[in-house]
């Protein structure tokens, strides 16, 4: 993940997200906004973990998770 704007290549990043990389207000906001994300992110997962809900599955071929 990286912020990409004019003077880089987008294919060294498997996601860009364009904007500004030059202004730190921009790079501010672009980080607030993914930690504000990740945090809810993780919340979600502890109370499916603490349910026992399953969240994520193999892509087909690899089998289903096991649960214990």
């Amino acid at each position: 993940m990286g912020i990409i704007d004019t003077d880089a290549d987008p294919t060294w990043v498997t996601y860009p997200i364009p904007a500004n990389d030059d202004s730190i207000r921009c790079i501010q906001v672009i980080a607030g906004v993914l930690g504000r994300a990740g945090e809810e992110g993780q919340k979600k997962r502890l109370e499916a973990a603490r349910t026992g809900t399953v969240t994520w599955l193999p892509p087909p071929g690899l089998g289903r998770p096991e649960i214990s």
